[in-house]
């Protein structure tokens, strides 16, 4: 994960010098440039977070075992539109065992807080009905 960390800072890192190198550097092109880079760059940290608790889930067997947890299918994509953008990242999906009904689930969705047919984020949610409580049709 750190490795990650340090690659999506190190480019980060070399793109705002590279910015400030150019002679048109004004306020509009600095909130525009900054804006859609620091929102790609969490976008990008967020995806890895998610898919580190992925691969830590699936290689701890034993803690697995003890939930009854099978891989059932791996790489399943998932992507949900937020405030910054939209957050893409794998995940893994389980069938969970010794219930007396037939669960499945993925782990690493309850630990980002988004439910099975969730695909925005609930500050969007929030704010569209503030929106709409403020305008009509």
């Amino acid at each position: 994960m750190l490795e990650i960390i340090n690659e999506i800072i190190k480019k980060l890192n070399t793109e705002i010098k590279n910015f400030f190198l150019e002679d048109n550097v004004s306020v509009d092109n600095v909130e525009e440039y900054f804006e859609m880079r620091i929102c790609d760059a969490v976008l990008k940290l967020t995806a890895a977070y998610y898919e580190q608790k992925d691969l830590e889930c699936l290689n701890n067997k034993t803690q697995r075992k003890r939930e009854g947890l099978v891989v059932e299918r791996r790489n399943e994509r998932r992507a949900i539109l937020t405030k910054i953008g939209l957050l893409e990242y794998q995940r893994t999906y389980y069938q969970k065992t010794g219930t007396d009904n037939i669960e499945y689930v993925y782990p690493v969705d309850k630990i980002a807080g988004i439910d099975s047919r969730q695909r925005l984020s609930n500050s969007i949610c929030a704010s569209l009905v503030e929106q709409s409580i403020k305008e009509s049709y």
